[in-house]
């Protein structure tokens, strides 16, 4: 297992408060790169507006993150844009959550 899906597999512990949902699985994590030292960037979004729930994630995402065998640093940017739509969650996910029919 490389070092990516090492992180995917620790963020998927790491759950929205509001809706007690994985991260992963609702679609938050929009860029994660790891660079040659292991310094790892990730790009992601949240539904919710708070900033005390934004930065609950962040923090989520951080320790998840150092937890991983070899990772030397981790920046975590909340980003706006592209805006969060349900269409980024995963296959099942939707019609469980919000009775979205899938296509």
């Amino acid at each position: 297992m490389n070092i990516e899906d090492k992180i995917y597999e620790e963020l998927s512990f790491v759950f929205d408060p509001e809706f007690g949902v994985s991260i992963v699985d609702l679609g938050y994590i929009y860029q994660l790169s790891v660079d040659e030292e292991k310094n790892v960037m990730i790009k992601m979004t949240c539904i919710s507006e708070s900033a005390q729930i934004q930065e609950w994630l962040k923090s989520g995402v951080e320790f998840a993150v150092a937890t991983v065998d070899g990772v030397k640093s981790v920046t975590v940017k909340i980003v706006s844009e592209p805006k969060w739509s349900p269409k980024m969650m995963k296959k099942g996910l939707k019609k469980e959550l919000i009775g979205i029919k899938e296509k």
